[in-house]
């Protein structure tokens, strides 16, 4: 049996692409050609639009295809490939602009094949530029998608696909139909512009990258856009307009509208990004505090967690950490940003007030919870007291510090007492833990003390026929302390133990 090849739809949809155009620039030059001489070429219209509609499916088939297999479709990929092919492409026409301005007003610069040449070469970038970027927008579009916008972009490729072949209808011509076709594709345009969830995901730094892609898209676009205006002055060099189409403007429209809200939403949220990656950072300490019980890790580990997140979430320029130690007294544990006689005088200024006197007499660990305290300090000027509670006991304390008065707000307490709640079930939990493997310890050392007392008792007593004995003996715990045995002197003779 023969085996066939199997077929590559990217590399396929490339070639095609390829010999479409080349038929498309063939058809069109024997056209002008037979225009210039007063031949009757025999071409009819409908055979280069045609070609046209082939090369717009080709192209839109090979860029889907790259795009979905592309590993690399981030936000800001996506968006630097729009940027990319329209900067491209500009580029290039530039090119072709300057290589006309160096012709001057030589025979070549009025050679009409020449310029039917470039212009399809025009053609061509415009069409890949807006394929491309209409692709890659619906990436965009589709991220977090509900059956409602599926529906919108799936309403919105059916009616390109119809305006591909509107040209057959109004037979290229700028009339009320195609102002009319023209208004609904842009409005259904404007309403897949308004999905721009993707934009609050992006980091601080990512959005000032997107806004300049964003901007070179815009600029390429509307040049682009602008040169594509030109080419419609200039009907006798080109026999078929290729670029008065609905199917492309409608794409120039929803191009530059989805990147100009892209744009100005982008613009506005940058105030906010700080914002959003703050709680994103806070969800993943949180995360990293319900994931610190393990068996090999210890409480000094969680309460070093513990302290980096909350310096984090309450922007604190220093901190430190004490624990209460039964054998030992208070101890220090953990300190940030911060030098031991500061610490020492930031101490005594905490004992003198009358608030956390209060706090740390507190009969009710339940109850307490963060204080927050100006001080009359020459560098930090206000800090933030956290209790740390396992089983219904003060184990410690945490101690924020800030250079600024009233730096704490109330949402910066509520997280960090999160933080707090959920580190100190992390230690209850890690002490259990140690409790349970420490108990199970035990448990086998008393059933190796059992077996041993058991193995000292003796299986049989010696005894004779003038007397019958016996033993038993059952511990009230796991062991015991009885011993008992015998001993046979002589004959008649026996000793018990």
């Amino acid at each position: 049996m023969i085996k066939l090849p199997s077929i590559h739809i990217g590399k396929l949809s490339f070639l095609l692409a390829i010999l479409v155009w080349l038929a498309l620039l063939f058809v069109d030059l024997t056209r002008l050609f037979g225009a210039i001489n007063d031949l009757n070429s025999g071409i009819a219209p409908e055979f280069t639009w045609i070609l046209e509609i082939l090369f717009f499916i080709t192209v839109y088939g090979f860029y889907n295809y790259a795009i979905n297999k592309d590993a690399r479709n981030d936000f800001l990929n996506l968006i630097w490939r729009a940027a990319s092919t329209g900067m491209f492409a500009s580029a290039i026409f530039l090119l072709v602009q300057l290589f006309y301005i160096l012709l001057g007003e030589s025979r070549l610069a009025d050679e009409p094949f020449l310029r039917n040449f470039f212009y399809h070469v025009h053609f061509a970038l415009v069409t890949i530029f807006l394929i491309s970027s209409a692709i890659l927008w619906k990436n965009l579009i589709l991220y977090q998608k509900s059956k409602q916008v599926v529906k919108q972009w799936q309403t919105y490729e059916f009616a390109l696909l119809l305006a591909m072949f509107f040209i057959f209808f109004n037979k290229n011509t700028f009339d009320y139909s195609f102002i009319f076709g023209l208004v609904i594709l842009t409005g259904l345009g404007i309403v897949l512009s308004g999905n721009l969830k993707w934009i609050p995901y992006l980091t601080f730094k990512e959005k000032w990258k997107s806004l300049l892609f964003l901007f070179f898209i815009l600029l390429s676009g509307g040049y682009l856009f602008y040169q594509t205006s030109q080419f419609s002055n200039a009907q006798q060099t080109y026999p078929i307009n290729l670029l008065d189409n609905l199917f492309l403007i409608s794409l120039f429209l929803f191009i530059l509208i989805y990147a100009l809200f892209s744009f100005l939403v982008t613009l506005f949220n940058l105030p906010t990004s700080s914002v959003f990656e703050q709680k994103l950072t806070e969800a993943i300490n949180f995360q990293r505090l319900s994931q610190s019980i393990q068996p090999e890790e210890n409480e000094e580990q969680v309460l070093d967690i513990l302290i980096d997140s909350c310096m984090s979430a309450a922007y604190a320029d220093a901190a430190w950490m004490e624990m209460h130690r039964l054998e030992t007294g208070t101890e220090l544990i953990q300190e940030r940003w911060i030098n031991e006689e500061t610490r020492n005088e930031l101490s005594e200024k905490i004992s003198g007030m009358k608030a956390a006197s209060q706090w740390e007499t507190e009969t009710k660990p339940d109850n307490l919870s963060p204080l927050a305290l100006r001080l009359d300090h020459p560098k930090f000027e206000s800090i933030l007291i956290i209790p740390l509670v396992v089983n219904k006991s003060v184990i410690g304390r945490l101690v924020l510090c800030k250079e600024v008065k009233d730096g704490f707000n109330k949402e910066m307490i509520n997280i960090i007492s999160t933080f707090t709640r959920q580190a100190s079930i992390a230690v209850e939990n890690h002490r259990l833990l140690n409790q349970a493997i420490q108990n199970e310890r035990y448990q086998e050392e008393l059933k190796i003390a059992q077996r041993v007392q058991k193995s000292l008792l003796p299986v049989k007593l010696d005894h004779n026929e003038s007397f019958e004995i016996c033993a038993y003996s059952n511990a009230a715990d796991e062991v015991g302390g009885d011993y008992y045995d015998t001993f046979q002197l002589d004959e008649n003779r026996f000793v018990l133990i």
